[in-house]
């Protein structure tokens, strides 16, 4: 028999659960109520296995249950994503808090927006009235993917390179994310800058660097930009991953790391706080979109431009081995 101690919604609840031959058989608190059906998911390219209760979160008077499922098993789940406790989730078949709220007339609209700032400064969540000083600056990009709050990527660019990526790749902006989860060709162009005449060392699926590089290690620092398939452009400076609480003797960690997950059967990117700094992010469930401050929009031609371009040289190379092969046949 195992006692297990676990925090749950806001404030936070402290619950004790008591785990017996992998059952649930008690949870010490009047609002988290627990079933003993065991539910087993594939989630990526693992699976996870656990049990069902509900939890009871507020909003003012409101009083919503919260579907929670209490893993006791995992596999091959990094970078696990969850709807949070608050159920913040774009599942267009239930009802989030706000949807609740909002359909009760208890708040003005059910959108809610982040804006997240590197502490010490005070991070602000909005909801009801959002203030419309953000919302003049926000450019709206279409959600992509039912169920989730997911904008298509067209290409994406480290530090000039253009990174190698499936068609339909999307990727997910995350709140309940600290950090930037990449596919493997994007986290190795990451890793062979950062590791450049020894500037960061990468120990136990961390990068450490120094917290302050000099002008000269900036240069060997990623600097993200993620073009949509809406012609957004998107950008993520070296300052916004670097994780500046983790300091220890001049080294920080970054906010950096590779989606194990990621596949053509599931291209997904996930942008966390590191990439939500940069913005104010606002969430739009019923018209189906993502608000973002400030971001910029390509004009349409500039996009054309890039596509144009890219098939032209691509014709090239291929027209390139042809005549070499014909050239090669010929001496022979």
């Amino acid at each position: 028999m195992i006692l297990v101690q676990v925090s749950s919604g806001f404030r936070f609840h402290n619950v004790s659960i008591v785990i017996s031959q992998l059952s649930l058989t008690q949870v010490n608190h009047p609002h988290i109520k627990i079933c003993h059906n065991l539910a087993k998911y594939q989630y990526g390219l693992g699976y996870c296995s656990g049990y069902y209760g509900y939890d009871v979160v507020g909003l003012d008077k409101l009083k919503q249950k919260q579907l929670i499922l209490f893993v006791n098993y995992e596999e091959d789940n990094d970078g696990m994503q969850a709807d949070g406790i608050m159920g913040l989730s774009n599942d267009i078949y239930y009802e989030n808090l706000f949807d609740l709220a909002y359909k009760n007339k208890q708040i003005k609209s059910n959108r809610y927006a982040f804006e997240i700032k590197e502490y010490p400064l005070q991070s602000l969540f909005h909801y009801d009235d959002i203030p419309e000083n953000i919302l003049n600056k926000t450019k709206w990009l279409p959600v992509v993917k039912t169920y989730y709050w997911a904008v298509g990527v067209q290409y994406i660019k480290v530090n000039g390179y253009y990174a190698t990526i499936d068609e339909g790749t999307y990727a997910l902006i995350d709140t309940g994310t600290t950090g930037l989860y990449f596919n493997d060709d994007i986290f190795q162009k990451s890793y062979q800058l950062l590791t450049t005449d020894g500037m960061c060392y990468y120990y136990e699926q961390d990068f450490f660097c120094p917290c302050y590089p000099s002008a000269e290690q900036i240069e060997n620092f990623p600097h993200f930009q993620i073009l949509t398939t809406d012609g957004t452009l998107l950008e993520i400076p070296y300052t916004s991953y670097i994780l500046y609480q983790t300091e220890r003797l001049g080294y920080c960690v970054l906010a950096i790391f590779q989606n194990n997950m990621y596949s053509s059967k599931y291209p997904i990117f996930i942008l966390g706080d590191a990439f939500m700094r940069n913005y104010v992010v606002t969430y739009d469930k019923t018209n189906q979109q993502i608000g973002l401050t400030d971001s910029i929009q390509l004009k349409r031609f500039n996009t054309y431009v890039y596509l144009i371009v890219s098939a032209i040289g691509a014709l090239v190379i291929i027209i390139s081995i042809v005549l070499f092969s014909w050239k090669y046949s010929a001496l022979l």
